[in-house]
């Protein structure tokens, strides 16, 4: 137990670390902590493995640096596999995952922005929590730093495509969640607010 622990603690610090310069609005280390904090839950509620849950939220946008820096080609979430093989590969600290654990949070981490990728109910755990961070007022308030330079208009289609994401929830815990904290009323209401 105390070696999974720091397993999580050596991921979070790498990532940590290599976001610190990442200024994008929306989608730096408070996301990926607020994700883990979400996957961390729905794994618990849904039977599944915690620790694999955590592994693979901190690690799930770390593609976002190089994506924004130079590599308009690939888009983060294959940009996110590749530099977890890189530290797979380089870092003895991920020793501690078997190959069959490593080969599940590659693909998570890889597919996490599909939503036909069930190989793994990780997969699902991963995308729902992601999905939970674009909702309530920290979603409301994602969107608007990251679209305020586009404009208004740019923001409202945002919030419009955030909220069709909902019927792509798979989870029983992410649906619970979004219900019974009403996450997705701020979100109407901002539509509302600015026609």
């Amino acid at each position: 137990m105390r070696d999974r622990r720091q397993l999580l603690d050596f991921t979070e610090n790498k990532a940590r670390s290599f976001m610190a310069d990442f200024t994008v609005p929306a989608h730096g280390i408070e996301h990926i902590c607020r994700v883990r904090d979400w996957a961390v839950k729905i794994a618990r509620e849904e039977g599944q493995d915690e620790f694999l849950a955590e592994i693979v939220a901190f690690l799930h946008d770390i593609g976002r640096v190089p994506e924004f820096k130079n590599n308009p080609e690939l888009r983060h979430h294959e940009l996110s596999y590749r530099l977890a093989q890189e530290w797979f590969a380089q870092y003895r600290e991920f020793d501690l995952l078997t190959l069959q654990e490593k080969e599940e949070v590659l693909y998570v981490v890889r597919y996490h922005w599909d939503d036909t990728a069930e190989k793994y109910p990780l997969a699902n755990i991963l995308r729902d929590a992601d999905k939970l961070d674009m909702y309530g007022e920290i979603g409301l308030k994602r969107a608007v730093e990251f679209h305020r330079k586009s404009g208004r208009e740019d923001i409202k289609k945002n919030i419009e495509a955030n909220l069709a994401m909902v019927s792509r929830i798979k989870t029983a815990t992410a649906k619970k969640v979004i219900a019974e904290n009403d996450l997705l009323r701020p979100l109407y209401k901002w539509i509302e607010e600015h026609p």
